[in-house]
């Protein structure tokens, strides 16, 4: 503003000298300090000018260990609990045993760098879907992992290849017989062993 007045005052002349032009700035500076002065006073008056509420809380953020932290379920911790997913969804336990193997070194806090959490590695939509409140849970996350490796064998007709290609997301885990089933399945991610080809 203050330049605008400058050149206004002094348009179509020779520029003013350089005191006269840092007098015009100083005052200028000086009416804005002033107005900065009163705002500050009336401000500290009310106490609500340039005061400013204190930041809400933060959340935790979310659990991801770190894998130096977080140790693998040994044998006979992990055995039951993937006796007992597998029984309750008629899987065999040896081949939900090598999905966990596979997908998190058997590590419970695991996470992924897609965000799939925990022993069956799920991704958080699948956790809250199949109502599991605590992911790094083994006990619940193996519950939820088995219950959804059951449904994928019951929509693909138990076949093995497809539903373990539908728990990886990939393309081809779609039910058999379906026009999208002409597309030949990539090798599965986990290669069940001959007798575990029907869970």
């Amino acid at each position: 503003m203050v330049w605008i007045l400058v050149f206004v005052m002094f348009a179509g002349e020779t520029p003013p000298p350089a005191d006269k032009l840092s007098a015009v700035m100083n005052v200028s500076v000086e009416r804005q300090l002033s107005a900065v002065r009163k705002q500050v006073s009336m401000g500290q008056a009310t106490g609500s000018f340039f005061i400013l509420p204190p930041p809400a809380p933060l959340s935790p953020p979310a659990r991801r260990a770190d894998l130096t932290d977080c140790p693998a379920l040994s044998e006979p911790d992990l055995q039951p609990l993937l006796e007992e997913a597998a029984r309750a969804n008629g899987l065999k336990t040896d081949a939900l045993g090598a999905i966990v193997r596979q997908k998190s070194g058997a590590r419970p806090c695991a996470v992924s760098p897609s965000g799939a959490q925990g022993l069956m590695q799920l991704m958080p939509q699948t956790l809250e879907a199949l109502g599991v409140t605590d992911a790094f849970d083994p006990r619940q996350n193996l519950a939820a992992g088995a219950r959804l490796l059951k449904q994928l064998l019951d929509a693909n007709h138990g076949d093995w290849d497809r539903a373990i290609a539908a728990y990886d997301g990939q393309p081809a885990a779609v039910p058999a017989g379906s026009s999208a089933a002409q597309t030949p399945a990539p090798p599965a991610q986990i290669a069940p062993a001959p007798a575990d080809k029907n869970p």
